[in-house]
């Protein structure tokens, strides 16, 4: 059973163990993405994980504007929330409690340069954190044959999801000209436990560019030969077959 839950704004879905391992799973989802969290955290809820899958502001049931602010902010916001016992979920109204002493960030694309830009502070040097193919500057993203122009990602977002992700143009605009999430390339040092993972045929962000930024910033990358874009239900999948849930 999924619980549900808005704090100052954010709205998030929660997974309970019936027997707790003490660690907290946040999930940061790709752009676009349909939540469809359900199955994923049920069964990381049967390995005994807390399960938490937000919505950005400005995005679904979320209040706000999408990208007036990084999502990272929404991200930090939110496990301080957590931390502060403060819980009651939308339905029946009883508290609840989820443990924040050990947490894992699992990342996908979009979520990745999110969860980059939170691992820039040492608050979170005891975070796990999974990323797939994450976008390293909105900027220069495009600029070689075969990457996704995300130039045509504004107009496919208001034309396609225009209830959905609520943003001002300019506010679109600041992100690709890396002005919402910095680019990842000028931090010297990233904290946490951080592992990469990502298809070589990726053919929305490039494999080489990862694996070049990774090598030069020591962060573990694995290779999925033959990998396309991946999935967030792919991404927690390789990482179970990787040992790393």
């Amino acid at each position: 059973m999924l619980y549900k839950f808005n704090s100052g704004g954010i709205f998030f879905e929660a997974s309970f163990p019936q027997k707790s391992n003490g660690k907290t799973i946040i999930i940061l989802p790709g752009l676009p993405e349909y939540p469809r969290p359900k199955k994923i955290m049920e069964d990381l809820s049967l390995k005994g994980y807390h399960v938490v899958y937000p919505r950005y502001s400005g995005t679904f049931e979320s209040d706000g504007l999408f990208l007036k602010r990084s999502p990272s902010e929404d991200v930090v916001f939110l496990l301080n929330e957590l931390r502060n016992d403060k819980l009651v979920e939308l339905y029946a109204k009883e508290k609840k409690k989820i443990p924040c002493n050990e947490v894992i960030i699992i990342a996908m694309s979009f979520g990745g340069s999110v969860a980059l830009e939170i691992a820039k502070s040492d608050k979170f040097k005891d975070t796990k954190f999974i990323i797939g193919a994450p976008v390293l500057d909105f900027k220069t993203h495009g600029d070689i044959p075969g990457e996704q122009d995300l130039r045509n990602l504004k107009r496919f977002l208001l034309d396609g999801f225009p209830n959905i992700y609520r943003f001002e143009e300019r506010d679109f605009d600041n992100l690709l000209e890396g002005k919402v999430i910095s680019t990842a390339y000028d931090t010297k040092k990233f904290y946490g436990d951080i592992t990469v993972f990502h298809g070589t045929n990726d053919e929305a962000i490039s494999f080489d560019k990862v694996k070049d930024f990774s090598d030069s910033k020591g962060i573990k990358l694995l290779k999925l030969e033959g990998e396309v874009h991946l999935s967030i239900e792919k991404l927690v999948k390789f990482a179970e077959t990787n040992e790393l849930l």
